[in-house]
């Protein structure tokens, strides 16, 4: 992460981690989400999100959704009445580009979806998620159990 690093230098950082929370969604759908960590900087915190994929990222637009939901359900819940921001470095490739670029982007940066707009795709995701659960083609295998070999009995 030789790109990522170097927007770390030079601050002065208290950094805060949280366990994963869930945000609803859909009827009766609550979606995991884990924010690597929270760092507090200038009295102000900050919610950190590494964007490292070279391609099939998040578009910039995409990113506004991504932020909406963590200022909503979670630093706005979390850290109620404190200031907050979000950091995302993205260090992918652009459109049109060939190598990676390191982009930072703040919430004054990006084009925060609105409440209705998220609801809409929270909606829209979940109404998939809802035809591709009773696809019976699509139906959860069990998952293969690993015996362990009895002639390496150091090694199960």
């Amino acid at each position: 992460m030789t790109l990522a690093a170097p927007v770390a230098f030079d601050r002065v950082t208290q950094v805060i981690d949280l366990s994963p929370r869930r945000f609803p969604f859909g009827i009766e759908r609550r979606a995991p989400f884990r924010i690597p960590f929270f760092f507090v900087e200038a009295k102000i915190v900050h919610a950190y999100f590494l964007q490292p994929r070279k391609s099939a990222s998040p578009t910039f637009d995409e990113m506004g959704m991504i932020a909406a939901i963590f200022k909503q359900h979670l630093l706005d819940t979390e850290f109620f009445g404190l200031k907050t921001d979000i950091e995302f470095v993205d260090v992918g490739v652009s459109p049109g580009e060939s190598e990676r670029s390191l982009k930072v982007y703040r919430l004054s940066d990006l084009s925060v979806w609105d409440n209705g707009r998220v609801g809409k795709r929270l909606t829209m995701i979940g109404e998939a998620l809802d035809i591709i659960e009773k696809d019976v083609a699509l139906t959860r295998r069990p998952k293969a159990r690993i015996v362990p070999d009895p002639e390496m009995p150091l090694f199960d």
